[in-house]
């Protein structure tokens, strides 16, 4: 093991089924908390949709303003993230070896928050894709990137502290329901 990793092993492939399915489940969590908000109008899930999949977008949350009482609607992404409970980090995707190398999530995204779920403590973080792009630019491109393995192709990004981003970005942080089991 590489002690001066964040993760248990770099040399373990993650399954690319086995993510999407636990990926899925937290997903389903956020919608439906999202769903139950008194300010909203509509969620839509669009993860399967091949135009918004391009984008990088998950779903459109339209809801009710508490401060222009106008309707909003943003797009959104969502992470689920079985390790901030223990790092109290999340990972930004940087690049990824798919198609012979191309910019990750965190670059080409159109989605305008990143919903990172944690679903062992019931945490959702909301955080601004545009505050975290400025953020990478200023300082997190100089933190250490990580390559992690996956089945048939590798993904390179930065554990960053919740802590770091919550200095940095206008952060929402919401109490929401855990995973069931």
């Amino acid at each position: 093991m590489n002690m001066n990793s964040p993760l248990e092993s770099e040399k373990t492939p993650f399954s690319f089924k086995a993510q999407k399915d636990l990926g899925k489940r937290g997903e389903n969590v956020v919608f439906e908390f999202l769903r139950k908000q008194p300010e909203t109008l509509e969620v839509l899930d669009t993860s399967e949709e091949t135009k918004f999949q391009a984008y990088g977008i998950d779903g459109v949350w339209t809801f009710e303003s508490k401060t222009t009482e106008l309707l909003e609607a943003i797009f959104f992404d969502i992470k689920t993230d079985f390790n901030i409970h223990r790092t109290g980090k999340v990972f930004l995707e940087i690049e990824s070896s798919v198609e012979g190398g191309k910019k990750g999530n965190l670059l080409t995204t159109k989605a305008q928050y990143f919903f990172y779920y944690d679903p062992w403590k019931g945490r959702l973080y909301q955080l601004p894709i545009y505050a975290v792009r400025r953020w990478y630019r200023l300082v997190g491109i100089s933190m250490k990137h990580y390559p992690i393995p996956n089945e048939g192709y590798t993904t390179t990004g930065i554990f960053v502290p919740l802590s770091e981003l919550r200095e940095a970005t206008p952060f929402t942080e919401y109490e929401i329901p855990t995973i069931k089991w």
